[in-house]
């Protein structure tokens, strides 16, 4: 049986809370298509595109890039990514807003305070060493 994007097999998917790794490795099989065809396709490791579909996003780099590999993934199969995108933002939480905490940057003397001040130091001792020399 082919897949269609329009079949009621993945809007049903979808609408019952599967989570895209499942929704994805689904759709791939019903075209039938293999994982290394899907990831040569993709330009991915076979591993990556594993642990897409097994929605392991931890072996994965972070969520701006998991977004883009299931946009990716959705548009080869031509099945429609939002619904996809939208399960994983919730499945990982990474769409809630997380506390930042301002970092103040080490306070540091600007270069020409420190050369004016190397400048006179270098005098002095120049000053203190012929003083020393001169001084009968």
């Amino acid at each position: 049986m082919a897949f269609t994007p329009g079949s009621s097999d993945k809007s049903s998917a979808l609408a019952s809370g599967m989570l895209p790794g499942v929704a994805l490795r689904r759709a791939r099989e019903q075209q039938q298509l293999s994982l290394e065809q899907v990831a040569d396709k993709l330009n991915l490791l076979p591993g990556k595109v594993r642990a897409l579909e097994s929605d392991d996003y931890t072996a994965l780099p972070g969520a701006t890039f998991v977004k883009g590999y299931i946009r990716s993934y959705a548009r080869l199969l031509k099945i429609p990514s939002q619904d996809l995108i939208a399960s994983y933002e919730q499945a990982s939480g990474c769409n809630q807003p997380q506390k930042v905490t301002p970092v103040q940057a080490p306070l540091t003397r600007p270069k020409a305070v420190l050369k004016v001040r190397f400048i006179v130091a270098l005098g002095v001792a120049i000053l203190v060493a012929a003083l020393y020399w001169l001084w009968p």
